[in-house]
C-alpha cells in the first residue's frame, strides 16, 4: 500500500536501526484501533474455541497480548506522534492509550 520509494526507504531505516536496543518505533500504514481491537479479540475468542481457555477466564492481558503491538520485548506505548500537527487520537492506538494507567495523557500528544 505503499510507494516503492517509500518502502525502500523504510527498508533502509530498519537496516540501519535493526541493532537498536533503546526505542521501538511503529509506523502505522494504514491502521485503525478498530481493526486491531476487533482482530485480537477474534484471535481470542478462536483461543476458547480451540479449547486453549473458557470465555469467562479471558481478562485484559488476554485482550492485550494479541494486539499488533504485542510484540515480545516490546514497551508501553509512551509518546504518541501526529505529524499533521492536530492533537487528537484520530483511532490511533486507542487502546494502548489507556489514561487510566495514568502513564499517558492527552497533554503528551505532540504535534509537529
Amino acid at each position: 500500500m505503499m510507494p516503492p520509494d517509500v518502502q525502500e526507504v523504510l527498508r533502509g531505516v530498519e537496516e540501519m536501526t535493526k541493532r537498536n536496543k533503546k526505542a521501538l518505533l511503529n509506523i502505522c500504514m494504514p491502521y485503525t484501533s478498530q481493526d486491531e481491537i476487533a482482530g485480537a479479540i477474534e484471535a481470542t475468542v478462536q483461543r476458547c474455541v480451540d479449547g486453549e481457555m473458557l470465555p469467562e477466564q479471558i481478562t485484559e492481558d488476554d485482550i492485550d497480548g494479541a494486539m499488533m503491538t504485542a510484540i515480545p520485548g516490546s514497551p508501553p506505548l509512551d509518546i504518541l506522534v501526529r505529524t499533521s500537527g492536530v492533537r487528537r487520537l484520530s483511532n490511533y492506538f486507542l487502546w494502548q492509550v489507556n489514561i487510566e494507567t495514568g502513564s499517558f495523557g492527552y497533554h503528551m500528544l505532540i504535534s509537529l
